[in-house]
């Protein structure tokens, strides 16, 4: 009863006391001042999928038509002082998913110094520029495939239990670092053991138009029953060209596919598969002159994606035109066309398709 009173009290407090800022993408920096001390944050993505899927091994094709709520995050920022701020986030949405945790984020940020900041507790690892990029501003619905075999299910990314320390070394040219240590088991998961992540990130902004980053993460795995290698790493370098209403966005990531040792009778524990992703993103944005906001912004985007580099013809390419259409500051309609292509040699799981995808984004 105490814990349905308090999400009641809290979803209340989200729709009648809202408090809106903005923060910096991949973290909250010291010495923003003149903030309230509460603020609230909503993003509601709801909407309907048809996807057709060809069966690679033996051609027989299947249609799924699916009305679906993607997310339902409601964020809460408490600043008790200038230099302290306490973040929570859930995701109503993962009640629909069989064995789902709302909690998103749960974390303190100490910032005493714009150089200096620590952050505890369950956060994303500051691994991938496309996974740090809040979900407001991907100019596409899905991250992609490669999203979910790096960052979520070898779990070089995503959010994870751990301490990171970060911080912004040269003003002029906005030059950030962030250091974590993670359990490496992945959101809502303790672990005691030694299996730990240390995961890196550098990211600079030279000029208003452009931003750059490089990531690495190493897994240490404390396994006796053989069924990991002893560690696992990944790295990626990402860059950001925002000419005008023109957006560029790249990243290329490579790293070992330690779940496929599992899997192979040829790869030793010292010695797993790699694999190698790389994608671009393109978008133009033109906003109407009308006296409320009203813009229409094109995308594409590319990936290839090559999950075990020791299996020939195994490669996916997913091609993704969308197009995105903005009713005022918060309301967004998202319009894509996904479409999946295999090689001969491809897990089934990623196999030939064809997507139609609609979601309505209310992002405040």
């Amino acid at each position: 009863m105490k814990r349905s009173s308090g999400i009641i009290f809290f979803i209340t407090a989200l729709l009648f006391m809202p408090v809106f800022a903005t923060a910096s993408d991949e973290g909250v920096q010291a010495g923003e001042a003149n903030r309230e001390i509460l603020e609230f944050k909503a993003r509601i993505h709801a909407g309907w999928e048809m996807d057709h899927l060809t069966d690679p091994g033996v051609g027989e094709d299947e249609f799924h038509n699916e009305f679906l709520v993607k997310r339902a995050r409601f964020k809460a920022l408490w600043y008790p002082t200038d230099w302290l701020t306490g973040v929570i986030q859930i995701d109503a949405a993962e009640i629909l998913v069989l064995g789902g945790s709302i909690l998103k984020d749960a974390y303190i940020h100490i910032s005493p110094l714009r150089e200096i900041q620590l952050s505890v507790g369950q956060f994303k690892k500051p691994f991938s520029g496309l996974e740090m990029r809040s979900l407001g501003k991907i100019r596409l619905i899905n991250r992609g495939p490669g999203n979910d075999l790096i960052i979520e299910d070898l779990g070089y990314g995503d959010r994870d239990l751990g301490a990171q320390i970060s911080g912004r070394l040269i003003k002029s040219v906005k030059f950030e670092y962030f250091l974590g240590a993670f359990n490496g088991s992945g959101p809502n998961i303790g672990d005691p053991g030694n299996s730990k992540d240390i995961v890196a990130r550098l990211r600079m902004k030279p000029v208003k138009q452009l931003a750059l980053g490089a990531n690495g993460s190493m897994k240490f795995f404390d396994d006796t029953t053989g069924s990991q290698p002893p560690r696992g790493w990944a790295t990626g370098l990402d860059v950001r060209l925002k000419p005008g209403d023109f957006q560029f966005y790249a990243e290329g990531l490579l790293g070992a596919n330690h779940l496929a040792y599992r899997y192979s009778s040829v790869v030793t524990a010292d010695d797993p598969p790699m694999f190698i992703d790389a994608l671009g993103v393109i978008s133009y944005r033109h906003v109407f002159p009308v006296h409320w906001r009203f813009a229409l912004e094109p995308a594409f985007k590319f990936e290839f994606l090559e999950p075990d580099a020791n299996i020939v013809d195994d490669e996916i390419m997913v091609f993704t035109p969308g197009i995105n259409t903005y009713f005022g500051k918060y309301f967004r309609l998202m319009i894509n066309v996904e479409i999946t292509r295999s090689k001969r040699n491809t897990d089934p799981n990623y196999a030939d398709s064809e997507a139609l995808m609609a979601l309505a984004c209310l992002d405040i």
